[in-house]
């Protein structure tokens, strides 16, 4: 991979107290109508600027960027003038829109400057800034030329102190390695590689993690879970992270992830084409994975615990099969109708283990549940379902920040008569219509009367290469959610 190793890479946004003698390229902030040059070109180069600027109708409108090159001797410098609109509609979601138009292209060593300081905001630009540089090349064989290769490292000239953590910079980090977990093929990312990985990022990160074997889930009475696991030559595993950040409370966070390393749809197969990208299906772990690492990183005064119950959706002869029932750890029976709704079938013992085991006094699981939901949402907006309106609308607050968009999913009681089981106490799949609710009702079976949110991320945690933000892959999303949210709340 790009970065230096699995889990990091070098400093690319640096806070200092005075400029290099020399950058690549200068990225110059400007704001509508107020082009001020002074501090930054020379009063040769300020004529030709204005005169430039005329020339192409450059007012520092949003979005709109003009290159300017100057000669001081032998010593060239380029600048990259991008105008962000007037300061008073400037929003912190089309500042990011437009730094990024104008960030995603750069390498190099870069300056970056603005006569208006209310342009630089660490935290966003330092998120962008690592988003910027996420590769993932890991698999590549062929030699790379040292351009393809090469990052992004950006300048900011500090006014006053040097802050020690930039928390953008920080959460950018922990994002792409969240990414570089659901980008592995599932070949690598097993439930074994994946407990591994989370023991490696708990004695980084601060965070106390024990990783339970299948003798361990069996005496845990964990049956739908291990159903879903049973035709896997790749045993499953229950990962649990804990962080006490806040030794004098007793209220505990659960954050519970989908840890479906890979599915096939088990008997109920899905097509090829469907199984393309079901590496990613563990999407929701790795988020709970590395936001519990990144609530450790910032020293939040909080106790989180982060639960992924890992494991495969395969086929063998042991495979379970439409009508069977099975029984959860929470002594609810399930008939099972489609095997292919296995995710919610594996977190409905997660969500019984945070309940028993971990006395959780508040749950956010984090799955790709349904493909409904990238038809009701698309791929921008995340469906969030829940029996708490009040911590709902605090996390829809909390994605603000980051530009992380969610939906509030009805759960009307009428929708919870359409998983009835004649056989059963519920079944686990009742069909197309109205899919993404049901899934969400039936993990609601689960969480008694614990306060809960569910983020459905289908559409939303895989960019599929047409997004104008997002590379092709894993995209991190909801991590600084659950960050923000569990920070403030």
């Amino acid at each position: 991979m790009s970065q230096q190793n699995f889990f990091g890479g070098n400093m690319s946004l640096n806070v200092v107290k005075s400029p290099k003698k020399k950058y690549d390229k200068t990225l110059v902030l400007l704001e509508e109508g107020k082009i001020k040059t002074q501090n930054i070109l020379s009063d040769g180069d300020k004529l030709l600027f204005d005169a430039l600027a005329k020339e192409k109708n450059f007012s520092g409108k949003k979005g709109e960027i003009l290159e300017f090159a100057s000669l001081d001797g032998k010593t060239l410098s380029q600048f990259i003038f991008l105008g962000l609109g007037k300061e008073k509609e400037l929003t912190r979601e089309s500042l990011k829109k437009n730094l990024f138009t104008a960030m995603k292209s750069l390498k190099g060593s870069i300056l970056l400057e603005s006569t208006n300081k209310n342009f630089i905001d660490y935290d966003l630009i330092g998120e962008l800034v690592e988003h910027t540089n996420y590769f993932f090349d890991k698999y590549y064989t062929k030699d790379k030329k040292e351009e393809d290769t090469k990052s992004l490292e950006l300048d900011i000239v500090a006014e006053k102190s040097i802050p020690k953590l930039i928390e953008g910079v920080e959460l950018g980090k922990i994002t792409n390695i969240v990414r570089n977990l659901v980008n592995e093929p599932s070949n690598v990312m097993t439930p074994q590689f994946l407990g591994e990985n989370a023991k490696i990022l708990g004695k980084e990160y601060g965070v106390t993690v024990k990783v339970y074997d299948e003798k361990e889930i069996e005496k845990l009475k964990m049956g739908a879970f291990l159903a879903v696991a049973r035709a896997s030559a790749n045993r499953p595993k229950l990962i649990v992270m804990k962080y006490n950040g806040d030794p004098k409370s007793k209220k505990n966070i659960a954050l519970i992830g989908k840890g479906l390393c890979y599915d096939s749809g088990g008997l109920s197969i899905k097509p090829t084409d469907g199984m393309l990208t079901m590496h990613s299906d563990m999407t929701g772990g790795a988020t709970v994975i590395g936001a519990i690492c990144a609530l450790a990183k910032m020293k939040i005064k909080k106790n989180v615990t982060a639960i992924v119950a890992a494991c495969e959706n395969s086929i063998s002869g042991d495979a379970y099969k439409p009508g069977d029932v099975i029984t959860t750890m929470s002594g609810k029976t399930v008939e099972i109708t489609n095997t292919d709704a296995e995710g919610r079938v594996t977190l409905a013992d997660a969500l019984t283990y945070a309940i028993k085991k971990e006395k959780a006094d508040e749950i956010i699981d984090v799955a790709t549940l349904t493909g409904a939901i990238i038809i009701a949402l698309g791929e921008n907006i995340t469906g969030a379902f829940t029996n708490n309106l009040d911590n709902y609308k605090k996390l829809e607050k909390a994605g603000v920040k980051w530009g992380e968009k969610y939906w509030h999913m009805p759960t009307d009681p009428e929708y919870r008569e359409l998983i009835n089981s004649h056989i059963a106490d519920i079944k686990n799949s009742a069909g197309k219509n109205g899919s993404s609710i049901t899934a969400a009702k039936f993990l609601e079976e689960f969480v008694e009367n614990t306060p809960w949110i569910h983020l459905d991320i289908a559409g939303t945690s895989f960019s599929r290469g047409s997004g104008k933000y997002y590379k092709k892959g894993a995209t991190g999303i909801a991590l600084k959610t659950l960050y923000e949210y569990v920070k403030n709340n």
